[in-house]
Parts: C-alpha cells; structure tokens; sequence
C-alpha cells in the first residue's frame, strides 16, 4: 500500500482527532492523527506513536511497544463508531476480542519523531444495528513508514446505557454466583501466602513501580500471579470505570507472558519483544474482587526470515494466559515472543539478567 497519494496527516506532531471521540480525557494519549473514509466500509487510518510515552516505551533493543499498536486498533473501533456510524458519545463499548501480528519486527524501530503509523481497515458488522446496540470488528493491514509490517483485529459493541446497566446487573450478579460455585469451569483458585509481594519495574519489563500489574503469590508457584489494580493510574484509569478496563488485562498479560519468555530464554524481558496476540474478554472483569492470571507454554516455533521481510530467521516461544476471577475465566490470550535482531551497541556491553519467580 502505497501512502504518499493519501491526504493522511501522518507527518503531524501536534494534531489528532479530537481526544472525546477515542475515550480520553488527556490528549496526549490521543494516537490517532487523521482518518480518510475510501469508500463503503473501508478507512485509512493515521497515528503517531510518541517515543517519550510513559508507559508504552521502547524497550532494550529499540524497538516501538507493540502495545501502542493495540491501542491504536482500540481508540480506531471508537473513533470510526462515533465519526462514522453515528454512535452516540455516551454510549459505552463492549469489546469482545483484539488480535494482532508484528509480521517484521525490523519496521518497529524507533525514530527521532516517532514512527508514521497507517491502518488500511475494513469493518463490518457483526450484530443487525439498532438504536440501542451495534456490533462491529475491523480487520487491517499495518504500515509503518510506508513498509507494510503486520495486521492486527478488533470486534466490539457499542450499547445505550439503558441496555448497559442491565448487561452490567447481569455480570454482577454472575461473578457472585460464581464466587458460590468457584472452580465450575474446571479452574482452581490458587493460594496467596504471606510472602505475596508486586514485582519490581525491571522484573515485569517497565520502567516505574507504577506500571507493574503483577503480584507474586507468594507460594513458589511459577506462572501464576495476583493482578494488581492501581485506579488512580493516569493512563488506564483516564476516566472513571466501572470495571478492569481491556487495555490494563491486555498490558497484565504482556508482563506475564514477557516473564514466561525471559524464562524460556534466559533473556530480560526488555530484550525480547513481543511480536503476536490475541486476546478474547468473556466476562467483565470487576474491580472489587481478585483476579488470577496463569500462564502455560504453547510452543517455540522458527520463523523464516524471507516470509516475514526481516531477514534473519526468529524462533518465536508463545504463551497461553487466563484471567479467572470468582473461579471463572473473563478473559484468555495467546502471546508470541521472539528475541529480535541486535542493534549497535558499545563494544563489550553487559546485560544484567533479572529473572522473574
């Protein structure tokens, strides 16, 4: 796909759409900056991804966080419901899965100015609209300076809140049945001993305390970890919610999965990058109660290099996480991860392992 012909703001710095239509309060974490409708259900769309983001930052090696692509396929489901299909700003969206694949790792390096982002999407409905409920997915090809990298999914409702306060009753009221009856989809609750304690920044892959969604059980059990809920975090918490919002679970399994990789690697997790998921929410997940992550290998896999326009081969390690709660599963994924190709760096660098428990 060639961009140069499109009328894209995609060399903008300082404008985006306008921050209501994409679900934020700040403006700096506005991605998107410019949206051309083609024709029927097809868009092209534009973003910037910041450099300095405090919480999507580039990691070790150089390389823009995928996250800030999945938050781009988030704040483009929002802004096109609204812009384009009539969407009413108050009503609240439902999102049912996102999947996304870094098809050249390569094509996310970072630049002075950030990376010129471009989306060329095609939606379609997934429900028969209504005045009180549409359902819609989008399905897109990734470019990245004008270099086609990936692709990347997102299917979503948007309801009046008439119809939202009852799905919400309704959710409610089955986390507590399922608090009654905990383990009936097969899942145990595991244990929190007296040594439970939230990782540290350089374990989980982040850079501030603040960011760290993981909590060590505390029983010497790998691969399963409390999530930690900080509502007064500025980048999930944006505005108020009344339930775990997507973005922290699909951020909380990122830090599981990356610990998972260092692990099976021996590498830090900043010097992996993850390069796939997908991810399906099948029941709200509540603030008020705790929630469990598990996480299981799936497979190592080497992919070729020529297939992927990178050009060295990558061996990619993917990993299962759920998120149970009251003994039920509200959300799954899969994330892949591969240790990408090595930047310059200072002759005789040392790199300090830190391993996840």
């Amino acid at each position: 796909m060639s961009t140069g012909v499109l009328p894209l703001a995609v060399d903008a710095l300082d404008l985006t759409v306008p921050n209501e239509l994409v679900h934020k309060v700040a403006p700096a974490e506005v991605l998107l900056t410019d949206v051309v409708h083609l024709a029927g259900d097809r868009f092209v769309v534009a973003a910037r991804w910041p450099v300095g983001h405090g919480l999507y930052h580039p990691a070790q090696h150089g390389m823009s966080d995928p996250m800030l692509l999945v938050e781009t396929l988030r704040q483009t489901a929002v802004y096109l419901s609204h812009r384009f299909y009539g969407v009413p700003l108050d009503h609240p969206f439902i999102f049912c899965d996102l999947g996304y694949e870094v098809k050249d790792p390569t094509a996310f390096r970072t630049r002075p100015f950030g990376p010129q982002v471009v989306l060329d999407l095609t939606l379609s409905s997934t429900t028969r609209p209504t005045a009180s409920k549409v359902g819609m997915r989008l399905e897109a090809t990734v470019s990245v300076d004008g270099r086609t990298c990936g692709r990347g999914s997102v299917s979503w409702q948007a309801v009046d809140r008439s119809r939202y306060t009852v799905i919400r009753d309704r959710a409610r009221g089955a986390g507590r049945s399922g608090a009654a009856a905990a383990g009936r989809d097969g899942v145990t609750t595991p244990g929190i001993g007296a040594a439970a304690r939230l990782l540290t920044a350089a374990e989980a892959g982040r850079r501030r305390d603040a960011d760290v969604l993981l909590a060590d059980l505390g029983t010497g059990a790998r691969g399963a970890w409390l999530l930690h809920v900080d509502q007064t975090h500025p980048v999930f918490f944006d505005h108020p919610l009344d339930h775990v919002p997507g973005m922290l679970l699909l951020e909380a399994f990122r830090q599981a999965t990356g610990c998972a990789a260092g692990r099976a690697t021996g590498r830090t997790v900043d010097e992996l990058a993850m390069v796939g998921g997908r991810t399906a929410f099948t029941a709200f997940c509540e603030l008020d109660a705790p929630t469990f992550l598990a996480v299981a290998p799936v497979a190592t896999a080497a992919v070729a290099g020529a297939a992927t326009g990178a050009g060295a081969d990558l061996e990619r390690w993917s990993f299962e996480v759920a998120a149970v709660q009251y003994g039920r599963v509200v959300a799954t994924g899969e994330m892949a991860w591969t240790v990408p190709a090595p930047v310059e760096s200072a002759p005789g660098a040392a790199r300090e392992v830190v391993e996840c428990v």
